[in-house]
């Protein structure tokens, strides 16, 4: 094992979600370690690190909540760290929704997305980047009001004739450069989001 410094074990830990740099460092062991989860094998990849600091393990979460069949988040206004089960039932865009939230992450890339959202409903293109429009759950009579431009559509989330929606953007290679989404929940609409530098939020729509 070769000595690995890191600024703050949290950058190692969510991998491709927010860094968080801390003006201290630590100096850990990377640690080769196998995983087995509920009896299987997983193989962590190159994309995750153990570490081995005084003689305990540091562990990327999100390769093992997603093991475990559970959603992942980061908030960085808070510094949380969110793992959540995925709801059951089925209310179609209340699922889609969790996993807008805990299943999709900045650099994710476009098979990944497919695997959960299939096809897009629209592809366009702003300011050369490429954009993709997800309406889910949505009626049969509904029609996306073309003069939003890009925007979510506020008003058919708060009439209810479009369960949820989602915008990805893409970087020029094939990766999420960042996220946009909107729903409703009781009687108000809410706007997810996540930046091309992994922090996130929800705001209340007006």
């Amino acid at each position: 094992m070769k000595k690995y410094i890191i600024g703050f074990i949290f950058g190692a830990v969510l991998s491709t979600s927010s860094v968080i740099y801390a003006s201290d460092s630590i100096q850990s062991l990377l640690w080769p370690v196998q995983f087995e989860i509920n009896g299987k094998s997983h193989e962590l990849g190159d994309d995750y690190a153990v570490l081995n600091y005084k003689g305990h393990a540091y562990v990327p979460v999100r390769f093992v909540a997603e093991k475990l069949n559970q959603g992942i988040n980061y908030r960085n206004k808070d510094n949380t760290i969110s793992i959540m089960t995925e709801p059951s039932g089925d209310n179609e865009a209340e699922k889609k929704i969790w996993q807008i939230q805990y299943r999709i992450h900045v650099g994710d890339d476009k098979n990944h997305i497919i695997s959960i959202f299939g096809e897009p409903s629209k592809i366009t293109n702003n300011f050369k980047k490429e954009i993709w429009r997800y309406d889910i759950s949505a009626r049969n009579d509904y029609k996306y009001s073309e003069s939003s431009q890009n925007n979510l559509d506020f008003s058919g989330l708060e009439n209810g004739s479009i369960g949820a929606q989602l915008y990805i953007t893409w970087t020029n290679d094939g990766q999420i450069d960042s996220i946009v989404s909107g729903f409703k929940q009781d009687r108000w609409v809410y706007n997810y989001y996540v930046l091309t530098d992994g922090s996130s939020g929800i705001n209340l729509m007006e």
